[in-house]
């Protein structure tokens, strides 16, 4: 229907503009040369000019240059035939006119020199007009594939994009399954063993695991970021969880009160506790276990640091420590920095996130709160 209502708009155009000239041209030589024909006289000459104006415009034109190489002959070409063929059936117009006695003459009607060269000048004249339609129209057409080219370059952007944002969200949401079993089996490994001597303090492991596995259940459902401080009052959960059944553990968290309210991504440091429980000594008290929090120009530092299990492998842990800096690197680009090491038996994890801004705080005011 579009499409109908434009072609109806376009062609209103023409004949308003055709309507304008044919009645200017008329009253001009008219009055000029007091001079007026017969309306049918009219008719029939402006009827040729009209085909010829958008044959040679629609047609001539474009099949000059359709191959570039074989315009030299193709132009010229065109333009003699049409200009042929504008006279001629000029000539035509007039023999008809003569016929159904509109005009009349007094001796035969020839195609003589006179007539030739009254019509190629005209015939010149709508030629360049025509001319300058076609060109008009050309350079619309080479702004509306523009046009349309922008739009599609910018929709296939934008759908890329869309693509992107859908499989980064897919990774995290893999990375984030390989994270959440460690919490579940190292911690109903510590119920098992705690149940063989003490049922209450089971009882107690198996409340402090419920608060530990809603929390990382529910951390698909949290939004993208939430208040650290949700985070660490879990790690303390999973630490007391740990002291259930070693008494002697010693293990401290030292943050300041504005390190609570920053926005962070679910399950990073909870997965940095429990790799170092997994691999951890925290029976000296003259060397504790510590997590540390520093937030200065927009960039958050935690560092953790306890004595090493001489049992275990420290790099066994190493596939959960890549899933959390790939989590991070997603959000937070690849200015995410963990790096670890071992120096005289004491594990050190130092990871820097940039870029983490406070006001991105409120954007997850629609998300659900983490569980406490």
């Amino acid at each position: 229907m579009k499409k109908i209502l434009d072609k109806l708009k376009s062609s209103s155009i023409h004949l308003i503009v055709w309507s304008v000239f044919i009645l200017y041209e008329t009253l001009i030589v008219g009055l000029i040369f007091n001079i007026f024909e017969h309306p049918v006289t009219y008719l029939f000459h402006y009827i040729v000019i009209i085909v010829f104006f958008y044959f040679f415009s629609d047609l001539g034109l474009p099949w000059s240059f359709r191959k570039n190489l074989q315009a030299f002959w193709r132009l010229p070409l065109i333009i003699l035939v049409s200009l042929a063929a504008y006279v001629f059936f000029h000539y035509l117009a007039n023999l008809l006119l003569i016929f159904i006695k509109v005009i009349s003459v007094r001796q035969p009607y020839l195609l003589d020199q006179q007539f030739i060269l009254k019509n190629l000048y005209r015939g010149i004249y709508f030629m360049f007009f025509s001319t300058g339609y076609f060109v008009f129209k050309k350079t619309q057409s080479e702004k509306r594939e523009k046009e349309q080219l922008r739009k599609l370059h910018l929709h296939n952007i934008i759908k890329q994009q869309k693509t992107e944002q859908e499989l980064v969200r897919s990774h995290n949401s893999m990375l984030k399954a390989q994270i959440n079993p460690h919490f579940l089996f190292n911690t109903l490994d510590f119920i098992y063993h705690t149940m063989a001597h003490n049922v209450q303090l089971a009882s107690d492991a198996v409340i402090h695991l419920s608060r530990i596995m809603r929390f990382a259940i529910d951390s698909d459902h949290m939004g993208e970021v939430i208040p650290l401080g949700a985070e660490i009052k879990h790690v303390e959960t999973l630490f007391s969880l740990y002291q259930l059944r070693n008494t002697k553990t010693f293990i401290q968290l030292n943050y300041s009160p504005e390190i609570v309210s920053l926005p962070f991504i679910p399950l990073v440091l909870l997965t940095l506790a429990e790799n170092m429980i997994k691999h951890g000594e925290f029976s000296d008290q003259q060397q504790q276990a510590v997590i540390n929090f520093l937030y200065e120009n927009e960039t958050l530092t935690i560092t953790t640091s306890n004595m090493k299990s001489k049992n275990i492998n420290t790099h066994s842990g190493k596939l959960g420590l890549d899933n959390v800096k790939k989590r991070l690197e997603y959000k937070y680009g690849t200015q995410v920095s963990l790096k670890y090491s071992v120096l005289d038996d004491v594990f050190i994890l130092i990871l820097i996130v940039p870029g983490i801004k406070r006001d991105h705080l409120s954007d997850q005011t629609n998300a659900p709160k983490a569980p406490y």
